[in-house]
């Protein structure tokens, strides 16, 4: 599903200001990932430039102020969801859950200013997708997959969604096949053993913003 027509891509301006904004975000967001885990947490550099690369890249292909600020605040989310899962391999309900129902509210009131209601329903739907699929993973394999992940895919599933049906599929296989390559090599490596458990957030995360970003 594309965007509407006469929509363009954003100025350098929001996209700079975007980027400044990952920025300034950046203790906010380390603080939340050490609420989290009882690690040193990540620096909070690190924190910061993830944060302005996400950010400006979002704001260089989101259109629309409401879907860009639904998509800035699931990658705020995102961001600590990512750090707090490679800590301690554990996506708290607390995070997951608002950041799907902001994304949601923000994308359901975009479009109700622009009659886009056809396009929700479809994010809504594959969101509820994705969410019941990854519920079926976690049933066939719990020593791999958790119930943070199927909650975690609910936010994912109305970000790519919003763009359409193949979007979604596009960002859930992007993540399966990240977080698979990711295991196979640390595998190899003798890293790992086969019943270790590996986060699956940040692949998932990744293969979604990699999906939105190709697609939006």
């Amino acid at each position: 599903m594309t965007p509407p027509p006469g929509s363009a891509p954003n100025s350098l301006t929001v996209v700079a200001a975007a980027g400044l904004l990952g920025v300034l975000l950046g203790p906010l967001l380390r603080r939340q990932v050490l609420r989290c885990t009882s690690s040193a947490g990540p620096r909070a550099g690190l924190v910061a430039a993830v944060g302005a690369v996400v950010f400006a890249a979002l704001a260089a292909r989101v259109d629309g102020v409401l879907p860009l600020l639904g998509y800035l605040w699931l990658a705020g989310f995102g961001i600590v969801l990512g750090f707090v899962d490679v800590a301690v391999r554990r996506l708290p309900d607390r995070l997951t859950l608002p950041a799907a129902a902001g994304l949601a509210g923000l994308l359901g009131a975009a479009s109700a200013t622009s009659d886009q209601f056809a396009r929700y329903a479809v994010a809504a739907a594959c969101a509820l997708a994705l969410a019941v699929g990854y519920a079926g993973l976690v049933l066939l394999s719990p020593a791999g997959l958790g119930p943070g992940d199927a909650k975690l895919a609910l936010g994912l599933g109305f970000a790519t969604g919003w763009y359409g049906w193949s979007t979604t599929l596009t960002g859930a296989l992007a993540g399966l096949l990240l977080a698979s390559g990711y295991a196979a090599v640390l595998l190899r490596l003798g890293r790992i053993g086969r019943h270790d458990h590996l986060p699956h957030g940040p692949a998932m995360l990744t293969g979604t913003l990699g999906a939105v970003l190709l697609t939006a």
